[in-house]
């Protein structure tokens, strides 16, 4: 296909499953105030695609729905996000700067799964386990609970102090 760019209306609610899976030249996108839910594989294998604006009022993202756009190196996901389903940013491989504006957005263990970057929230909760591309934090972010990746060479983040046992 030979589509690049797609202006949406305002107005626009929701977009479809699969509703551009596959558009291999699409490069970017940006999703109007009124969309309130991405649903499943909307832009997968988008293997093109460079950027991605997210705007507020966005609620839901749903399974695979950027799974394999293997050319965005970042994404900010807004407040108003509170959950993104599971491998929604999978295989993304050049995405290093993830950001989540709300320390409340809920995501899947795989959500990020052979991401590179790691995932920043402006404020990261102090307790209970937070998720930091393939890895699970605990403890502010002190503690290496488990790696969920496949890469051959991992960076732990700065902050950790301890790696927990198996």
């Amino acid at each position: 296909m030979s589509l690049q760019e797609i202006e949406l209306p305002e107005g626009l609610e929701e977009i479809g499953k699969s509703a551009f899976e596959g558009c291999s030249s699409l490069k970017r996108i940006v999703i109007p105030e009124g969309v309130r839910s991405i649903r499943e594989k909307t832009f997968c294998e988008c293997t093109a695609l460079q950027e991605i604006e997210l705007s507020e009022g966005l609620e839901k993202i749903g399974e695979s729905a950027f799974k394999n756009c293997s050319a965005l190196k970042k994404i900010t996901i807004p407040a108003s996000v509170k959950q993104i389903e599971a491998s929604a940013f999978r295989d993304c491989i050049a995405l290093q700067e993830i950001t989540l504006l709300s320390k409340d957005t809920t995501f899947e263990t795989d959500t990020f799964r052979n991401c590179p970057g790691v995932v920043k929230r402006p404020e990261d909760p102090v307790e209970g386990v937070k998720r930091s591309g393939p890895m699970d934090l605990a403890e502010g972010g002190t503690v290496l609970k488990k790696y969920h990746g496949t890469d051959a060479c991992v960076i732990v983040p700065a902050g950790v102090t301890a790696i927990a046992k198996e």
